[in-house]
């Protein structure tokens, strides 16, 4: 599995990935500098870009990302084959920062497909793109007053403690993924998981369902049992209720 993610340069030191870290104190969006430097021909595997503050933050779906100073807004570039599966990426991400934060104390759960929830309140989110046959991780980290209001955050801790635990967990989750291998999602998932036995609604590919969380399948897809006793999987969508 590991072709698919390092493309033979070995840049993996110990249980991890070695990032180059590229820090700013203002940009657009970390995602886009990453996307910039990929048209424009550059090298960016094992690249990490940093903001201190984003003018123009990107989640899923093109939604804005809140990224007020004092957050931690970083993205990371790593090279990948064709057949890269994104599905499972956010989720393996989403358990080794939550793994992270539980020995900071902190616990926090996993709302599929991709965010971090503290004590009930939404305290990350994670972006996963292809561009040019690079796969580009994003993360949001909401620390001190940098989280809109209904947020949780990492107040408690150093905002610079908080980008390296972030870039050592990324680093992390993309050995997990190859060591996975597609076997065992969802068990190491099912810990951190904030939906499962909840009545949801999803809303995926123009239509909506609602169904009891079931937890995912291998392939980091929702399951639900629906209203009427059938079993539904949604492997892109989002959650809007639950």
């Amino acid at each position: 599995m590991k072709s698919w993610l390092y493309g033979g340069d070995g840049r993996v030191l110990a249980d991890s990935v070695l990032w180059r870290v590229e820090r700013h104190g203002l940009l657009d969006s970390t995602q886009d500098r990453l996307r910039r430097y990929l048209d424009w021909g550059c090298n960016v595997h094992g690249l990490a870009v940093l903001a201190e503050q984003q003018t123009a933050g990107r989640g899923r779906l093109g939604r804005f990302w809140q990224s007020p100073r004092g957050g931690s807004y970083q993205s990371f570039a790593v090279r990948v084959s064709e057949d890269v599966e994104l599905a499972p990426i956010p989720i393996v991400v989403g358990v080794v920062l939550a793994e992270a934060l539980a020995v900071e104390g902190m616990p926090v759960k996993v709302k599929w497909p991709n965010d971090l929830f503290l004590r009930g309140r939404k305290l990350a989110g994670i972006l996963c793109e292809l561009h040019r046959g690079h796969l580009i991780i994003g993360v949001g980290v909401n620390v001190g007053d940098s989280g809109p209001t209904g947020s949780s955050s990492l107040a408690v801790l150093d905002l610079n403690a908080v980008h390296g635990l972030v870039q050592i967990s990324v680093g992390r989750a993309l050995v997990r993924l190859c060591e996975l291998g597609g076997r065992g999602l969802p068990e190491f998932f099912a810990p951190y998981d904030l939906l499962t036995g909840r009545v949801v609604r999803v809303r995926a590919g123009g239509r909506e369902v609602t169904g009891r969380a079931l937890g995912i399948d291998g392939s980091g897809c929702l399951r639900l049992r629906d209203l009427e006793g059938g079993r539904q999987r949604v492997c892109s969508g989002s959650v809007v209720a639950w």
